[in-house]
C-alpha cells in the first residue's frame, strides 16, 4: 500500500491536514500478552535497523512478538488512547500502533521528525529539518502552525505548569517556556521529573548532566562523560539514569551531584525503569541486546534479545 501525502488547501485545517495510511491490520496474528493478572510487565524496543517494534519478556529470554515498520523507529511515546507513536526520522513519517493488535497506521509529515511529548490532546514532535515543534491535534489529526525552535530541536518535553521545554542540539540550550538557556554541548536528551517540576539534560559533547527547576533555575549538575545521549529520571524522581554510548556503561546520578556507574557493554541508548525503580533496563544500539540492571547493586542480572539494534525502550503493562 502506498503512502498518503499530507493533504494541502487553503484553509488552516486543512492546510496542514496529516493524511493516514493503514498498513498491517491482518498481516499477523494479535500478540498474547499471556495472563491479565501476570505481575511482570513487557518492554517494548525500537529496532532502528531492523525497521521494527520488538516486545519482549524480561521473565523469558525469547521475544514476545516483533511488528514491522515502514521505517527506522527513533523514539516511542505512549498516547492517551492505549496506542503508541514511533518516530521513523528518516521515513518522514509517525507510526501509530496498536501492540496487542499489530496495527499499525502512518502520518506522513515529511521533514525529519523525532522527540515527542503529549499535553491533552496535543501531541508535539520536533523537527530538525525545518528547527520548528510541530503540533498534532490528537483527536483530529490536524496539524496546527508549528512553534519556532532553535538549531536542531531534538527532545521535547512538558512541565506541570504546561510549559514546553524543548533540547536544541545544535544551540546546546535548553529551552523551559519562554526561557532559553545554555547546557552543555549536543543535548540530545531530556527527561521530565515524574512531579512535573524539574527537567534534567545531557549534552552528548559537553559530557554534563543538568537539572532544572520548572522556572528553568538550576538545581545542580554532574559531569558524567562517556556521550551521554539519553537521560531518565526514576519513578520517584530520586535518581537520573543516562546512557553513555562511548563507555559502555550508564550513569546513576542522584542529587546534589553524586554519580555512580554501571557497566553494560556495548553502546547504551534507551532506557527504562520498572514501576518500583529497582530494575534499569538499558538498550544496546550496537548487539540489538538489553540489560537489566539490579539499581542497589548495579549488577547485570538479564540480557535479553531485542532485534538488530535496540535503542528507545518503553514498559508495556499487560
Amino acid at each position: 500500500m502506498t503512502l498518503a501525502r499530507r493533504l494541502r488547501g487553503d484553509a488552516p485545517a486543512l492546510r496542514a491536514l496529516a493524511a493516514i495510511a493503514v498498513l498491517l491490520l491482518t498481516a499477523f496474528a494479535p500478540i498474547d500478552f499471556g495472563p491479565a493478572d501476570a505481575e511482570q510487565d513487557l518492554l517494548l524496543v525500537a529496532d532502528l535497523r531492523g525497521h521494527a517494534l520488538v516486545l519482549v519478556d524480561p521473565a523469558a529470554p525469547e521475544a514476545v512478538g516483533r511488528i514491522p515498520l515502514p521505517g527506522g523507529p527513533h523514539e516511542l511515546l505512549r498516547l492517551p488512547d492505549g496506542r503508541v507513536a514511533a518516530t521513523l526520522e528518516q521515513a518522514g513519517l509517525l507510526a501509530l500502533v496498536d501492540v496487542a493488535r499489530r496495527e499499525v497506521q502512518t502520518v506522513d509529515l515529511g521533514g525529519l521528525p523525532h522527540g515527542m511529548a503529549v499535553d491533552g490532546d496535543l501531541l508535539y514532535i520536533t523537527d530538525r529539518a525545518s528547527n520548528v515543534v510541530r503540533r498534532l491535534d490528537l483527536q483530529s489529526w490536524v496539524e496546527r502552525d508549528p512553534l519556532p525552535a532553535g538549531a536542531w530541536p531534538h527532545a521535547v518535553g512538558v512541565l506541570a505548569s504546561g510549559a514546553l521545554v524543548v533540547a536544541h542540539a545544535e544551540d546546546a540550550t535548553l529551552a523551559i517556556g519562554p526561557r532559553v538557556l545554555s547546557v552543555s554541548a549536543l543535548p540530545e536528551t531530556l527527561t521530565v521529573a515524574p512531579s512535573g517540576d524539574r527537567v534534567a539534560t545531557a549534552g552528548a559533547l559537553g559530557g554534563r548532566l543538568e537539572v532544572f527547576d520548572a522556572s528553568g533555575e538550576p538545581l545542580w549538575d554532574a559531569t558524567v562523560g562517556g556521550r551521554p545521549v539519553r537521560a531518565l529520571f526514576g519513578p520517584d524522581g530520586a535518581v537520573v539514569a543516562v546512557a553513555l554510548s562511548a563507555t559502555g556503561r550508564v550513569a546513576l546520578v542522584s542529587a546534589p551531584g553524586t554519580v555512580r556507574t554501571v557497566a553494560v557493554g556495548g553502546t547504551p541508548d534507551g532506557l527504562a525503569f520498572d514501576a518500583t525503580g529497582d530494575v534499569l533496563y538499558v538498550a544496546d544500539m550496537y548487539s540489538g541486546e538489553v540489560a537489566a540492571v539490579d539499581v542497589a547493586s548495579g549488577a547485570v542480572t538479564a540480557r535479553l534479545d531485542a532485534g538488530e539494534s535496540a535503542g528507545s525502550l518503553l514498559i508495556i503493562v499487560r
